[in-house]
């Protein structure tokens, strides 16, 4: 009766990225999958049903434990991101079921925020550099991906969930890569 539906959505509503500047989240709508079209229509059934709800439209998620690399990067490498730290997504969504929100903040594009900010070859270049790899050796995709970087419009401000700056992600990284070194 009083709960708060949080829909956890995805950037990839807005389609392809064209690097035209920060998404914001009155972009409309260009789902180019179907990963992309549910989530958009599923948000639409969300924002209709009249149910005390948010939408969180959560960027790329990066989580501090090694992972092997993809064989493909999904992305290019000049394109902008804006991942977000694994518990800053997690913080996000916890935190939507109880926040003070307003109209503007009943859909918000959870991201990084501005130490998060780069292009695909630079986020590649610091994983690859921390396992001793080339960034040269990096593959790509190649068309662009569902990223950019994000207007934040006061998500963070509602939501709070912004604590996990890229450093800090990047130390979390490099000690789980020492700890499995020294296994």
């Amino acid at each position: 009766p009083g709960a708060r539906l949080v829909f956890s959505s995805s950037v990839s509503v807005y389609g392809k990225s064209q690097d035209e500047g920060e998404l914001t989240v009155q972009r409309p709508y260009d789902p180019d999958d179907n990963y992309a079209t549910t989530k958009a229509e599923s948000e639409q059934i969300v924002l209709n049903s009249g149910l005390d709800s948010c939408v969180l439209r959560i960027s790329g998620v990066s989580v501090p434990v090694f992972q092997e690399p993809p064989e493909e990067w999904p992305f290019l490498p000049d394109q902008r991101i804006e991942f977000v730290h694994r518990d800053d997504a997690v913080n996000a969504i916890v935190s939507g079921v109880t926040a003070e929100l307003d109209k503007s903040t009943r859909v918000v594009n959870v991201c990084g925020g501005p130490t998060w900010r780069m292009t695909g070859a630079e986020y590649v270049a610091d994983y690859f550099n921390m396992i001793e790899v080339d960034p040269d050796e990096a593959v790509y995709q190649s068309t662009p991906g569902h990223f950019s970087w994000y207007a934040d419009e006061g998500g963070n401000a509602a939501l709070g969930y912004q604590q996990n700056p890229y450093p800090q992600f990047l130390e979390q990284l490099q000690g789980d890569i020492d700890r499995l070194m020294a296994g």
